[in-house]
């Protein structure tokens, strides 16, 4: 338990991405590990485009393969800052848009596992699990 909470710490306090002044807020739920998947939820700050675009990496540096990360996503959802749902449309299997991207609040989808996927190199899936938690920031 100390190191899920360690790791979520340092996890939390990397995946705040900031640039031109808008910011991306990550928080990752390891709650769920025994079902072999995370909860994440992604808050924008300072986003105003009618159209948000939501999009996975299709590969990882120095994996040297096309993974399509956007296959291991479930349940991914869009809330405005009363928590109303807001209309998505998955393009393909890594990119999402939201309709009315200037009252984005909120996103939230499931990351399942994929450490046994044959795509990739291993250090460029996941691995969740009860006793180990390994994840690439891809």
């Amino acid at each position: 338990m100390r190191t899920r909470f360690l790791f979520a710490a340092l996890f939390c306090a990397l995946v705040s991405i900031s640039a031109q002044g808008r910011e991306l807020q990550y928080r990752v739920d390891l709650g769920r590990t025994q079902l072999h998947l995370v909860h994440v939820t992604l808050v924008p700050v300072g986003f105003k485009s009618k159209q948000a675009v939501f999009q996975m990496p299709i590969w990882a540096p120095g994996a040297y393969s096309v993974t399509h990360y956007g296959r291991y996503v479930r349940g991914l959802r869009a809330f405005d800052k009363a928590g109303t749902e807001l209309p998505v449309k998955q393009e393909n299997d890594d990119r999402w848009s939201i309709a009315n991207g200037q009252k984005l609040a909120k996103i939230e989808y499931d990351v399942l596992d994929s450490h046994s996927d044959t795509t990739s190199l291993y250090f460029a899936m996941a691995n969740m699990d009860t006793s180990v938690f390994f994840a690439n920031a891809t």
